[in-house]
């Protein structure tokens, strides 16, 4: 289905397509790619690639999705990617849309060509509103610091309301000088400690890092690779692996297909004899390398292949000198043992400003992102709840048991 909405701007005549089939999507998958590519965030989760992956395999039951396209004539200078969620307010249907997001999907983004992101942003926005009368909001998670849409959307967002929200750091590595002056800067613990478990894992046999950059037909036999690591470890345990569940295995092996023929994927192995004991599912976005997965067999533990692998990533960057940053994307206590930068990441809201919108929405959203900044204020609401629930006395139960009187 394609649905047509056509705005006058200063530049000319801009015309928006809402686009709902996959096939349609892909006439413009390699001009999507290509803003990608170009923006600041050099992350590909801005992809047509990412974007594609998540709506075949990603949507829960009885969410839709559809991606509105900004042409200037024939050139695409704009992107919104976005799912929608079923919603009723006081039994009147006021749908939720939110940008592609769960435990892996992360940072969808407006997206616009250089420079026009003041004027492409805003007709987005608009657009979508006028495609959806009835939105309630619309919810972009996690965007890093450098998206063009947080100063954008504070702004120059009309007929809006717009939450901001701070939603942690972000870990990366920028590679400046050489690797023997970053390395030097690390502690001795470290480093002294990946000297001795290499020399221990090379005893057991020839250890060797294998890098697999991606191209046509490449990807297929990578994950697989990858999967059978990752299941091997804690991940399989916890049910959490790729491999045991269908619609992860789908979304990636989806992605590394598109990726792959973009050219985008790096693989990283870490081998001893013939055996694989780490691995790391790697993006690079033109001069940033992007780390997404890692995985490592866990009998090897005590050699520390994890930490192994990305020491031999690190170098390989200082190198070959094909890289300005490794992302790490998340922010994890691990991190910190690399000497990593920190970007801070945000949550934003965007409500259109009706009533319904407005009073159960951007005004709920605001208090309570207010009073979480009160330190009395989220113990004391959890127990009103908890009291309200009738569950008080089993708090209080509780936490007896944990903390018994002593007898006189």
């Amino acid at each position: 289905m394609w649905n047509t909405v056509r705005e006058e701007t200063k530049t000319g005549n801009l015309q928006v397509l809402a686009i709902d089939d996959l096939q349609d999507l892909s006439f413009y998958a390699d001009e999507w790619n290509r803003l990608a590519i170009g923006a600041p965030q050099r992350i590909p989760t801005l992809s047509h690639a990412w974007a594609a992956s998540f709506f075949e395999s990603m949507l829960l039951p009885g969410e839709s999705w559809v991606t509105l396209m900004a042409l200037e004539g024939k050139m695409l200078i704009g992107v919104l990617p976005v799912v929608i969620s079923p919603n009723r307010i006081l039994g009147l249907s006021r749908p939720r849309i939110r940008t592609p997001y769960n435990d892996h999907s992360f940072s969808v983004d407006f997206l616009a060509a250089g420079g026009r992101e003041q004027e492409v942003l805003p007709l987005l926005m608009a657009s979508l509103i006028e495609w959806e009368p009835k939105l309630y909001m619309l919810s972009l998670n996690r965007l890093p610091e450098n998206s063009p849409t947080l100063p954008v959307s504070k702004s120059g967002m009309a007929k809006t309301t717009v939450v901001h929200e701070f939603n942690g750091f972000g870990s990366y590595l920028k590679i400046k000088d050489s690797f023997e002056s970053y390395r030097m800067g690390l502690s001795r613990d470290i480093t002294d400690t990946l000297k001795r478990r290499g020399k221990r894992l090379a005893r057991l046999g020839q250890v060797h890092t294998a890098v697999i950059r991606g191209g046509p037909g490449t990807g297929e036999s990578e994950i697989a690779r990858f999967m059978k690591l990752e299941k091997s470890g804690w991940k399989g345990r916890s049910g959490s692996a790729i491999e045991l569940s269908p619609v992860l295995v789908s979304f990636y092996s989806a992605l590394v297909s598109r990726l792959g023929r973009l050219g985008w994927l790096e693989w990283y192995f870490l081998t001893v004899g013939d055996r694989t004991i780490a691995g790391q599912l790697s993006i690079r976005m033109g001069r940033t390398l992007l780390l997404l997965k890692t995985g490592y067999d866990e009998q090897f533990a005590e050699f520390s292949p994890g930490n192994l692998l990305f020491e031999k990533i690190i170098e390989r960057a200082f190198r070959e000198e094909d890289t300005d940053e490794i992302n790490c994307l998340s922010e994890i206590a691990w991190n910190d043992k690399w000497a990593m930068q920190k970007r801070p990441h945000y949550n934003i809201w965007i409500y259109p400003r009706r009533p319904l919108p407005w009073l159960f929405g951007a005004i709920r959203q605001k208090t309570r992102i207010g009073l979480k900044g009160l330190p009395a204020i989220p113990g004391a609401y959890r127990r009103i709840r908890e009291l309200v629930k009738g569950g008080g006395a089993n708090v209080d139960k509780k936490r007896n048991m944990k903390h018994p009187r002593k007898s006189a």
